[in-house]
């Protein structure tokens, strides 16, 4: 399950809050470059706090830091983990970090739904499709405008294979999500081929299918731009990635789809779906691993002891003009810099070096997206 982590630093140098997203069961913190999430400041253990999530329970430990973990004031991990909620803030060093699960059920509907499993088969089933609409609903914020439509359409199409989606239970749930009915329930929607009783498409599944058709080929599209090169996908899977809307939906609710057909292509469609959750976890990781090993590499490439060597007597050589020294540089100045650099957190020079390009960038596509001046978007965050 999909977790935000929006990190705070407090003190003179104290910024803008930093969102970061993890789904693995277990999140740990620290200086440490080891870690999940990173905190570079002295206050912060190399092994400081975790996160781990136990039977749909968050737990937050202590890692025997020097500086421990609290929430609102109190110690965590002195006799047991503390149970994370969503928006609780934990402070680690001059960190306070709040916790959000993208989507979870409230104890209310957790208790409701555990009192009422025995009563109704359906109730297990439900509440998965329910939190996985709302993970759908949640991620589509986050998708540009002008992608979000056809990427949920693609994912859609992939992962609900047609021999389920002509399942006469699943065609009855489809109606009422399709057609808003009540606990009463009034038969008609929806039916196989997407359309309703008077034989207009249904608006709520053209919708997810025209989003899903496009949310799907993101990573093919960032693989091909990125690499030069084009995913290869088997056979079986390859139309799913090249199909729109109307082609999704014979695809997967075509009358003469048989039920193993209809299955396995869902299945497609859900794998599809998870490729994306992977491809915008798998961004975030590999930018923070390319500027930790590119700045080492980078580093070690320009160590300055040969090249003070071969300086001349009056200091004029490539690393004392590299460093801005020009002939006052003298061998242990270029070294104390340079192992200042090569040896200090990554971080410092992520924040420092790496983070406001990205940043500059990121908020350039985001204001072409929601059609905003570049001042105006920075006024309204600030806002």
């Amino acid at each position: 399950m999909p977790v935000k982590l929006q990190v705070f630093k407090e003190g003179a140098d104290e910024g803008e809050p930093a969102d970061y997203l993890f789904e693995q069961d277990r999140i740990t913190i620290g200086r440490g470059n080891n870690n999940d999430l990173t905190l570079p400041d002295q206050k912060v253990s190399t092994d400081h706090a975790e996160i781990r999530h136990e039977e749909g329970t968050y737990l937050l430990n202590d890692r025997d830091s020097k500086n421990k973990t609290y929430v609102d004031g109190r110690r965590v991990g002195e006799t047991e983990p503390y149970v994370l909620e969503s928006g609780d803030v934990f402070r680690v060093g001059d960190f306070k970090i709040e916790f959000a699960p993208l989507f979870m059920p409230s104890s209310e509907q957790t208790a409701y739904a555990k009192e009422r499993e025995d009563d109704n088969p359906f109730g297990k089933e439900a509440r998965r499709l329910a939190s996985a609409l709302e993970g759908l609903a949640e991620t589509y914020k986050f998708v540009p405008e002008d992608e979000r439509d056809e990427s949920v359409a693609a994912a859609v199409e992939e992962h609900l294979d047609p021999e389920i989606t002509g399942e006469e239970g699943v065609q009855r749930a489809l109606e009422l999500l399709a057609s808003g009915a009540s606990s009463e329930g009034k038969r008609g929607g929806i039916q196989s081929s997407g359309v309703d009783e008077t034989g207009e498409a249904a608006p709520v599944l053209d919708t997810l299918l025209e989003s899903v058709s496009r949310m799907i080929r993101i990573p093919n599209h960032f693989w091909r731009e990125f690499t030069g090169e084009t995913l290869n996908h088997p056979p079986e899977k390859e139309a799913l990635y090249d199909a729109d809307a109307d082609e999704l939906r014979e695809r997967l609710l075509g009358d003469h789809v048989s039920e193993a057909d209809r299955r396995e292509r869902l299945a497609h469609l859900s794998e599809a779906v998870d490729s994306l959750v992977a491809h915008n976890m798998a961004m975030l990781a590999g930018y923070k691993k390319s500027v930790m090993v590119g700045s080492e590499e980078l580093l070690r490439r320009v160590n300055p002891t040969q090249a003070v060597r071969e300086t001349d007597a009056a200091g004029e050589g490539m690393m004392g003009m590299f460093f801005g020294g020009g002939k006052s540089v003298e061998l242990s100045a270029l070294h104390d810099e340079w192992k200042s650099l090569f040896y200090g957190e990554w971080g410092e020079l992520e924040s420092e070096l790496f983070r406001p390009t990205y940043i500059d960038a990121y908020v350039d596509r985001m204001a072409q997206t929601w059609d905003l001046d570049k001042a105006e978007l920075l006024e309204a965050d600030e806002g």
